[in-house]
């Protein structure tokens, strides 16, 4: 999106532009006409850089952390949303098929112990589950696993995949025990929920303005020890978070999610920024489909909306 002050359309060529003491165009003189031996030349005709202006450029939040404040512009009007649906009704029957195969290939792998990794003191998987949520109990199964199929495309080998290495990173991280752990209060007013949209998402801020108090950066991210904190600090408030939701057809299941960039440390704060930047891929590989829209309210008010899976 271009600044205000370089909106302004520059005057026709070979027209001198009209001060503000210059007579209406109706009362100017008529320039003399050309000599008799002097050729007139033709209009040159307008190409398409003239007429057709340059598409604005994309911002991205990567470009609003790295680069200096702008001017303050009034913020665009949110495009309207409409999530998809999570009900089998609404689904295409290319789309059922490829959710029953995909419940065929994890029911073969348990058949067949391809999830060994999540065995405890050698006994047999007989039952998966997920986010709170046991696979294969009740129809709660076809809203998790849309996730996965819509992350992917609804290819089934590839969600299959992803949903396996989800199962696989769970373990490692150990998600279980991190419910329970006691990570303190610190971060309680950098990433909070508060509200709910019109409809029906539960929303939640991200303030990086918090993180201009020393004190609390250099805890966080002085060390690999305080920035394995923060990570399992957030990973913990999602998954809390997550099963507050209602993974029932036709229910609310994703969030809103908003991220206030306003008086964030900035550029030169590297170790913020890679650490969010490690949180995020946890994010995207881990928890698919559960951010239903976000916003990032920029430090100079522009407000900019994507979607990601």
């Amino acid at each position: 999106m271009a600044d205000d002050h370089h909106s302004t359309t520059a005057p026709p060529p070979d027209l001198p532009p009209i001060s503000p003491h210059s007579p209406p165009p109706e009362h100017q003189e008529t320039p003399p006409p050309p000599p008799e031996n002097q050729e007139t030349s033709p209009p040159h005709p307008a190409t398409d850089q003239e007429t057709t202006p340059p598409p604005p450029p994309t911002t991205t939040i990567g470009d609003v952390i790295d680069q200096p404040e702008k001017p303050t512009k009034t913020p665009e009007p949110m495009p309207s949303f409409k999530e998809e649906s999570n009900q089998i009704k609404d689904l295409s029957p290319s789309q059922q098929n490829s959710l029953q195969d995909f419940k065929t290939l994890i029911q073969q792998a348990i058949t067949n112990q391809d999830f060994t990794f999540l065995q405890n003191q050698n006994q047999p998987i007989s039952q998966l589950s997920i986010w709170g949520i046991p696979i294969f109990q009740d129809d709660r199964t076809d809203v998790v696993l849309l996730k996965f199929l819509r992350a992917r495309d609804f290819k089934v080998q590839d969600s299959f995949t992803m949903f396996k290495d989800t199962l696989q990173w769970r373990k490692t991280f150990d998600i279980e025990s991190l419910l329970e752990e006691n990570l303190g209060d610190d971060l309680e007013k950098v990433v909070f929920n508060h509200g709910f949209d019109k409809d029906g998402h539960p929303v939640c801020y991200n303030v990086y303005g918090e993180f201009r108090n020393k004190e609390l950066y250099n805890k966080m991210f002085s060390d690999n020890e305080g920035r394995l904190r923060f990570l399992r600090w957030r990973i913990q408030y999602l998954e809390r978070s997550i099963r507050k939701l209602d993974f029932r057809p036709g229910e609310v299941n994703t969030i809103f999610q908003i991220s206030d960039l306003k008086n964030s440390p900035g550029p030169a704060k590297r170790e913020l920024r890679l650490a969010t930047r490690q949180a995020l891929q946890i994010l995207q590989d881990n928890y698919p489909e559960f951010v239903a829209k976000q916003v990032s309210l920029c430090c100079y008010n522009l407000v900019i909306m994507l979607r990601y899976v």
